[in-house]
């Protein structure tokens, strides 16, 4: 039987409808995929894998079988116990794997698990999500390293540059996972110190809230009017850029380990949002400072303070840069990107 084009597996959270960085660039691809090749994907979600271990091991299987390309993306679980899986079965099969990495870690995690390696050689392909990751990546012998940027699918052109209104002050977004590391308290701080400066600002939050540290974050936010907690966005739904266009700039001032291209970034080019990041991981090859955004000093609140305070001050400023940032979003259009790697 002749084998079939091509196959998706990675962690798509569909069961809880998790929205994360993970899930979502998984779906993306699959996506993707489907309309550029005008077919159905075969698509497999690893979630379940602790509690269903055979019925996953089995549709791997049905998959290196029946598919002749198969894009992974695993998590840090998927490179440990099912890396050496796909490698046999690669080799059985003769299938091609590719595997799209998600986040900043990959190179690091090879260097404290260099017993793993040798089943990274069977890869096709491995595309990492910055140019830095390449260089770090391409030290290692034998392995052949693409960059693929982080992608959105979205219809261009919907938006134009934003302008500050004057009676509307200052309205930011926190578009991420809610977890202390990536620096939602120092945005919290930020904005109540502008607040106490007698600033018109305010701070709208969305993600899913990281378990541990959901009585912390509420306790943080507790009857703040000007701050307020607004729940997971879709960002799939239609309307979603439209939300999100409703706002002026987005905060990041992440210190995450793992951080490698925040997906929230392409959501804010879409939307014409200028983006203040720290200066942490890849972030200033992301943001271009004074170009698409502002580049901050890591874990500072001060920092943060001062680069809202020139946005306030200076709407000129903003207006070039978020029309800068409109612009930037046409690099990462994913059926651009993905065309590149079929």
């Amino acid at each position: 039987m002749a084998k079939k084009n091509y196959a998706v597996i990675g962690f798509y959270g569909y069961r809880e409808n998790q929205l994360d960085g993970q899930t979502i660039k998984t779906r993306c691809l699959k996506d993707t995929l489907e309309d550029i090749v005008e077919a159905p994907i075969y698509s497999l979600d690893t979630g379940d894998s602790r509690k269903k271990p055979i019925r996953i091991l089995l549709k791997i299987v049905y998959a290196f079988l029946r598919y002749q390309r198969i894009y992974i993306l695993p998590n840090i679980n998927g490179l440990k116990y099912l890396l050496p899986v796909y490698h046999w079965l690669s080799a059985v099969t003769r299938t091609e794997v590719e595997y799209v990495v998600i986040g900043g870690w990959l190179y690091s995690f090879l260097q404290k698990n260099p017993n793993l390696l040798k089943h990274f050689y069977f890869l096709k392909t491995i595309h990492v999500e910055t140019v830095k990751m390449v260089q770090d990546l391409s030290t290692i012998p034998n392995l052949t390293i693409n960059h693929l940027p982080n992608f959105r699918h979205f219809k261009a052109g919907v938006f134009t540059g934003k302008r500050i209104k004057a009676n509307s002050g200052l309205k930011c977004l926190f578009l991420a996972r809610v977890r202390r590391d990536k620096g939602i308290e120092i945005c919290i701080d930020a904005v109540n110190s502008l607040l106490d400066q007698g600033a018109n600002i305010s701070l709208d939050i969305y993600g899913g809230i990281e378990e541990s540290y959901s009585d912390a974050f509420y306790s943080k936010i507790k009857g703040n009017k000007n701050i307020l907690y607004k729940d997971c966005i879709d960002p799939f739904a239609d309307d979603f850029y439209t939300v999100i266009n409703q706002y002026d700039v987005l905060v990041l001032p992440t210190y995450y380990e793992g951080e490698g291209f925040p997906g929230t970034f392409l959501d804010a080019f879409i939307a014409g949002l200028p983006i203040v990041a720290s200066d942490w991981k890849y972030n200033a090859q992301l943001v271009e400072h004074e170009k698409t955004g502002l580049i901050i000093k890591p874990k500072s609140s001060d920092s943060l303070v001062d680069a809202l305070d020139r946005l306030i001050r200076n709407p000129d400023t903003f207006a070039e840069l978020s029309q800068n940032a409109i612009q930037e979003s046409y690099n990462y259009h994913a059926e651009t990107l993905i065309r590149g790697i079929l």
